[in-house]
Parts: structure tokens; sequence; C-alpha cells
């Protein structure tokens, strides 16, 4: 009896190694499977984040620094954030990715500060209020869809925009 046992789990271990060699073989075939799937659910879960971001973030406002276009603010469930970078670098701030750290420093002159901010569509916004403290302004006017920020200098730099309208 006990040899019979002995021979049916040899021949089971047996097919069990057989059935993983061949499950091996097709490792490559079995990962592309899993890659594709992988990716297209990655996909289909940003396409998804997108479609309800964009449509929690449907009011544009358009942001001016002393009457110059510089970018698009977003207002997300009741809160206004706008582009640090292309606000920042308007008013003639240095803005540096810490990518170390997942920050963003703003220096000009001998002030400098750290930010953390939030991603949307690949770019570094923030609460209006939060960059109105940071870069010390005073004048800022939030009527009909619009961001008009006014400061004492008029020495305004245009940025590139990469976003369309």
């Amino acid at each position: 009896m006990n040899k019979k046992v002995i021979i049916i789990g040899c021949i089971m271990v047996a097919g069990i190694f057989f059935l993983f060699k061949n499950f091996m073989n097709s490792d490559n075939e079995l990962s592309n499977v899993l890659n594709d799937w992988y990716e297209n659910h990655n996909y289909e879960t940003i396409e998804e984040a997108n479609e309800f971001a964009e449509q929690r973030l449907s009011k544009k406002y358009k942001v001016y620094v002393n009457d110059v276009f510089v970018d698009i603010g977003y207002d997300w469930d009741g809160k206004l954030f706008v582009p640090l970078r292309s606000i920042s670098e308007s008013l003639n701030w240095v803005v540096n990715w810490i990518p170390e750290k997942g920050l963003i420093e703003i220096i000009k002159g001998d002030e400098q500060a750290y930010v953390d901010i939030v991603n949307l569509f690949g770019k570094a916004y923030l609460p209006i209020e939060r960059l109105e403290i940071l870069l010390s302004l005073h004048d800022v006017n939030i009527e009909n869809y619009q961001i008009n920020i006014r400061t004492s200098t008029s020495e305004i730099v245009k940025v590139h925009i990469d976003k369309k309208l």
C-alpha cells in the first residue's frame, strides 16, 4: 500500500512539474497578456479620473497679472486653484521642482518658500489664498470667471502656456 502511495505521489509531482514547466515556457505570452491587461486597466482608470476631474473642474477662470493673460485657474468644489509656475514666473519668481521632496521651491531675491501642490493635468496648482500669502499679493479681484492680480511693479514676464482654453 505504501509503495502505491509513493508511486502515485511521484506521478503527481511529475505531472505538476510538467505543467509548471509548460507554464514557465509560455511565460512571455502570459506576461504579455498580463501587461496588456494591466496597461489597459491603468489607461481606463486614468481616463475615468481625468473625466471625473474635468467635470469637477468645469468652471475655468482666466488669470491675468497686470492685465496680461498668463494661464487658467479652476474652481474645485468651491475652492479656487491657480497655476503656481505661470503666475510666479510672471512676477519674476524663480520656480524649481524638487522631486526628492515632492515640493516646489519659489525664490525671489532673498525670499524663499517651499510649496506642496495639487497636480492637475500635469501642472502645479494651489489655492489662490495660499498664493496670495506666498507671493504677498495685495490686489486680487475675482469676478466674471476672471482673476485679476495687480502688483505695484509693471514688469511682467510672459510665460508659455501649454494648456488650451
